[in-house]
């Protein structure tokens, strides 16, 4: 209910709550003293159900399920490993590129390939952290509009089993057709096979 609507309902409530019993009913003084009472108690039930209402809707507008695998800060940065400097998301977890892609299209499009290796999607411009070249950052639209981020030209992606900041379980992968690898910060393909 909008606010307008809401205190025009209200007012009609106390007008007809505040009404002397004689202006309802001269001659059944019970029956007006219970309806003023219903009146009294649904004006209390409305207001404490707006109160909820509007609680609901802050907390709602306010909390936000964070994509997986990133979080709020830097959308890129660059963290030690096994493998040397590498790209990882801001929260930690390692970035890597699919040796199907090329320039301006992934070869990991949808369905089965992109439920085990999410794109690295943006909203607005990709924010650099911490050991990035801003010169290699770019994106490309996906299938459905979304944004996926790019470095030196090359789609990022995270990894569903690496669950933990650090872990790097896709390292020197094939899977749907092509190979995945992890990424230097100067954009080249670091192709050290993989630590079981």
């Amino acid at each position: 209910m909008c606010p307008r609507h809401r205190s025009v309902g209200l007012a009609r409530l106390e007008v007809i709550a505040m009404r002397p019993c004689s202006a309802v009913d001269d001659h059944r003084q019970d029956r007006c003293g219970s309806q003023r009472l219903r009146y009294r108690s649904a004006i209390a039930l409305l207001g404490t159900l707006l109160g909820a209402a509007i609680l609901l809707a802050a907390c709602g507008s306010s909390a936000r399920t964070a994509p997986s695998h990133q979080a709020a800060g830097p959308t890129l940065e660059v963290r030690t490993s096994p493998y040397g400097p590498i790209l990882t998301t801001g929260a930690g977890y390692t970035l890597y590129m699919f040796s199907l892609d090329t320039s301006g299209h992934s070869g990991c499009p949808s369905g089965a390939c992109t439920a085990l290796w999410p794109p690295l999607l943006v909203k607005g411009h990709p924010v650099v952290g911490k050991g990035i070249d801003p010169s290699l950052v770019g994106e490309l639209t996906r299938p459905g509009g979304s944004h996926q981020v790019t470095y030196d030209g090359h789609p990022l992606y995270t990894y569903t089993p690496d669950t933990s900041p650090g872990a790097i379980t896709g390292q020197d992968l094939e899977q749907f057709g092509g190979k995945w690898y992890v990424l230097a910060p100067d954009g080249k393909v670091i192709t050290t096979p993989g630590r079981s």
